[in-house]
């Protein structure tokens, strides 16, 4: 009986915290203006990327409801100030329910994350850790962490070891909702809901890498096809990762050159080249009525994958795909067209 009456004290405190921290209640007539240039987010920030989806909505009743209906285990608000990021408040449960985690990360006018004060709250040991950091040059350096009793919150020495392994964000780009809040913020405003699309499980480690050192949007679909769907390592090419460009390389096993690789993905917004005047090229219609131009596998003393070009504000994407050489030419452009097209529609990630 006590165990329950802890569940239900536990999920009204998370709904109060979320109720007072997002702006729901009578607030001053400053707090109330800046609560109209909030989004309202909910996904999972300890789950495999690849498969977790970040939703935000601009009324917080209509969130409220989505995220309760998910069941999500990460919901939140970020708050804009003077059309900029300034503040993002979430709340993370524990899978088990046994802890809960209240993060407020604050943002400077430049867009860096500067501080995060974290409570992390322990249902078994009744404990509460209130943690306070610093970020600097991509980096969170704690600066105190102080343990209290959950209900009184007196001090109770020093933090013990029962702290989960939880993820800190550097940088605003490595929120799953990012793009959410960048690329799609008017859209979001605009329709009042959107969310993003799931990535590849290959794709997800070395997307934050090419997130912080590109500047362009990074493009890639929301599924691979067969075969590449087997490909098990992503790297970031280390001669084409720079502000103006990026290049992702598939693999299916490291280390066999040519015989291991299964295919790229690829932007730059410096071209050296035009598509349509490369040999053996085929002009294509993508997604968004984009022109794209697509290049069968050729062999000679070995074959080169097929590839497909198209141009999206400013910046040439690539796609290549390394295919056997007796697949038909037609089924080479419905694949390649196919995996463009997934990018496209997929937005910058």
């Amino acid at each position: 009986m006590e165990a329950r009456d802890n569940r239900a004290v536990w999920a009204t405190t998370r709904e109060l915290w979320l109720v007072l921290s997002l702006c729901c209640i009578a607030l001053p007539a400053e707090a109330v203006a800046q609560s109209r240039d909030s989004l309202y987010v909910f996904g999972d920030l300890l789950a495999d990327t690849a498969t977790s989806r970040w939703c935000a909505y601009s009324n917080p009743v209509a969130w409220k409801a989505a995220a309760e209906s998910a069941h999500a285990l990460t919901s939140g608000v970020v708050e804009f100030k003077r059309g900029r990021v300034a503040v993002i408040k979430l709340v993370e449960d524990g899978e088990s329910g046994d802890w809960l985690v209240y993060s407020t990360y604050m943002v400077d006018s430049a867009g860096a994350i500067r501080r995060l004060n974290r409570m992390i709250n322990d249902l078994p040991t009744q404990s509460s850790l209130d943690q306070r950091f610093v970020i600097r040059n991509g980096r969170a350096i704690l600066l105190s962490a102080k343990n209290h009793d959950l209900h009184t919150r007196k001090p109770t020495g020093p933090p013990s070891d029962w702290v989960p392994d939880l993820p800190i964000a550097t940088t605003l780009q490595a929120f799953g909702f990012f793009p959410l809040i960048e690329r799609d913020l008017n859209e979001v405003r605009s329709r009042g809901e959107l969310c993003t699309a799931p990535l590849p499980r290959v794709l997800v480690s070395v997307l934050p890498l090419v997130r912080a050192r590109s500047r362009i949007p990074v493009l890639l679909p929301s599924e691979l096809p067969p075969p590449i769907r087997e490909a098990k390592h992503a790297v970031a090419d280390s001669d084409r990762v720079s502000a103006d460009n990026y290049a992702i390389m598939l693999f299916y096993q490291l280390g066999m050159g040519h015989a291991g690789f299964a295919g790229a993905f690829g932007g730059e917004s410096t071209r050296k080249f035009d598509p349509g005047e490369l040999p053996n090229v085929y002009k294509v219609r993508l997604a968004h009525d984009y022109v794209g131009y697509f290049s069968p596998v050729s062999c000679g003393g070995s074959c080169a994958p097929a590839n497909i070009w198209w141009e999206e504000a400013g910046v040439t994407y690539d796609v290549q795909i390394s295919l056997p050489s007796t697949t038909s030419e037609k089924d080479q452009e419905d694949l390649m067209t196919g995996v463009a097209n997934s990018a496209i529609v997929a937005g910058p990630r």
